[in-house]
């Protein structure tokens, strides 16, 4: 489970961590990561599928990222993105001096709230990635 946890932070949903956090960040997205797994039902293997860069169009994983990203503040339950929260959570876990620059390529509202979340998530999973 402290595998997918790691996954999950932030934007989770879908990063591999390229800085380690702190006991105190592990302990948050772990807690939100178990109250957004109840909330979203989600399957660990879903969240696993993200290790092979597979992000399964799947209304569960969309909940997910929802709930975990407005439970971080990065967005509202309507869908507006708070760019100055995304880029101190981009903080946690993008390379140095990348996060506006992540931020600024993710942060786009659709007319869906959880669409939007997922897609968050996937981007700055692949921005992550490719940095």
């Amino acid at each position: 489970m402290e595998k997918v946890v790691f996954l999950l932070v932030l934007v989770l949903v879908a990063v591999v961590i390229s800085k380690p956090l702190s006991e105190e960040g592990r302990e948050k997205a772990q807690k939100i990561n178990e109250e957004c797994a109840k909330e979203s039902g989600i399957e660990e293997d879903n969240l696993e599928k993200i290790l092979a860069d597979e992000f399964p169009e799947d209304d569960k994983m969309k909940e997910h990222s929802f709930c975990f990203l407005t439970t971080l503040g990065v967005m509202d339950k309507d869908g507006k993105i708070d760019k100055d929260v995304m880029t101190d959570t981009l903080k946690l876990f993008a390379p140095e001096g990348k996060e506006v620059e992540i931020m600024e390529k993710c942060a786009v509202e659709t007319d869906d709230a959880k669409e939007t979340a997922f897609a968050i998530g996937k981007c700055v999973h692949e921005q992550v990635k490719s940095v």
